[in-house]
C-alpha cells in the first residue's frame, strides 16, 4: 500500500502537485502555497474523482449497495 502511494505521488507530482485530497489543497491554499483561483477547480475535480473511483469499485467488486446500509 505504501509503495502504491509513493508511486502515485511521484508520478503525478509534476502534473498536479500530487494533490489527491481536498484537505491538502485547502491547506496549501490557506498558507498561500497554491493559487486561490485554482483551488475550487481542484477540489471539485477531486470530489468527482472520488465518486467515480467508488462507482468503479462498486461495479468491479459487485457490491450490493443496499447491503451496506
Amino acid at each position: 500500500m505504501t509503495w502504491g502511494a509513493v508511486v502515485m505521488v511521484y508520478s503525478m507530482a509534476q502534473v498536479s502537485g500530487a494533490h489527491f485530497n481536498p484537505a491538502v489543497t485547502l491547506i496549501f491554499t490557506v498558507f498561500r502555497r497554491f493559487p486561490l483561483k485554482l483551488a475550487p477547480v481542484y477540489i471539485i475535480a477531486q470530489l468527482i474523482g472520488s465518486v467515480l473511483a467508488g462507482a468503479t469499485l462498486t461495479l468491479l467488486l459487485g457490491v450490493n449497495l443496499k447491503s451496506l446500509f
